[in-house]
């Protein structure tokens, strides 16, 4: 039997408690993308939830990601393997698991392709301040 595929997280676990920890890598399902995140935004909100404990643990935050297609799940249409995308999430109507790349069917495809010539310096592409 082969070993279960993991990948590296920052895991909340409650009120001002974030870890960095092996979990399993999803597989996608019908109509869902996996991405390999390159790059995360974490937004003022998430960073209220962390420091006020206004969830319940274990989540993986961040959903303002870039990186890389490498999983299609049944039927999905877009963006295919091999291909950098941007995705954003950021309707409060919509709930979406970063880590596997689903969101709800109301949610529409958020993702873009990123230009191939695109920098993969962190925070390339970001406006400066």
């Amino acid at each position: 039997m082969a070993a279960e595929r993991r990948m590296k997280a920052v895991v909340y676990r409650g009120k001002d408690d974030l870890r960095l920890e092996e979990i399993p890598i999803p597989k996608p399902g019908a109509g869902e993308m996996l991405v390999r995140v390159d790059a995360c935004g974490i937004c003022p909100t998430d960073l209220k939830k962390v420091e006020k404990g206004l969830l319940p643990g274990p989540r993986v935050f961040g959903h303002e990601i870039a990186g890389t297609v490498v999983a299609l799940g049944a039927g999905t249409r877009g963006p295919g393997e091999g291909q950098r995308v941007v995705v954003i999430t950021t309707s409060l109507a919509r709930r979406a698991s970063i880590a596997s790349g689903r969101s709800s069917r109301s949610a529409p495809d958020t993702s873009r392709t990123a230009p191939r010539r695109a920098s993969r310096r962190p925070g390339a592409g970001m406006p400066s301040t």
